[in-house]
């Protein structure tokens, strides 16, 4: 997820068995690069992942990928370009539909819009919070956000997750794909993966 690194998977891995897994850092994340000169936009992101499984001699076998928030709206695009992907297992993946911010003001997610610019607005009172909620919640303790790390959180914040294409691109799959939430997760919109069901015959929830 954003801000996050792979060890958010190592207790997962642990449980695989007979299972070839490899993880990732998202670009900006952990320890893979934070150049200067890009936008983090989603097409930023898929190429990274793109170079990461040709660096393997992964780009032309069958994949199952598995991505969680920022992860999964990445994968959807990913998978989207290139057909060797043969299932995406998404993961609490914020998916927003961008006419629904439109026609109503006050609803969930423009809310959440709201919240996300506030957030790139205010780094110190973001850098800050995220580490505290770091302190209480065990996943939150991959989340690497501080003064460094910065400029490729806010671009991606903004450029990936706020300007986001996946509620369209996801539709337009023909591979099976699950999607898993938490009910109480406050920036998951239910009614929208619910949407997206009818829409796809694929998807599981």
């Amino acid at each position: 997820g954003l801000g996050s690194s792979q060890s958010m998977w190592s207790k997962t891995l642990e449980r695989l068995e007979n299972i070839e897994a490899i993880t990732v850092d998202l670009l900006g994340c952990g320890l893979s690069p934070r150049p200067i000169h890009i936008r983090y936009t989603t097409d930023d992101h898929v190429a990274a992942l793109r170079t990461t499984l040709k660096h393997l001699r992964l780009h032309k076998r069958p994949v199952i990928l598995v991505g969680h928030s920022l992860g999964g709206l990445i994968a959807i695009e990913y998978a989207h370009h290139y057909p060797h992907i043969t299932r995406l297992i998404l993961c609490a993946v914020p998916l927003y539909d961008p006419s629904d911010r439109v026609q109503r003001l006050l609803n969930q997610q423009t809310q959440l819009y709201k919240l996300y610019e506030f957030a790139r607005q205010q780094p110190e009172w973001t850098i800050s919070t995220l580490t505290n909620i770091g302190l209480i919640i065990p996943v939150a303790k991959t989340m690497t956000i501080n003064r460094q790390t910065w400029p490729s959180f806010a671009l991606t914040l903004e450029n990936s997750i706020e300007q986001q294409t996946a509620y369209s691109t996801i539709q337009q799959l023909h591979i099976p794909i699950s999607l898993i939430y938490g009910t109480a997760d406050p920036v998951i919109i239910a009614k929208n993966y619910h949407q997206i069901k009818r829409r796809h015959r694929a998807i599981t929830l």
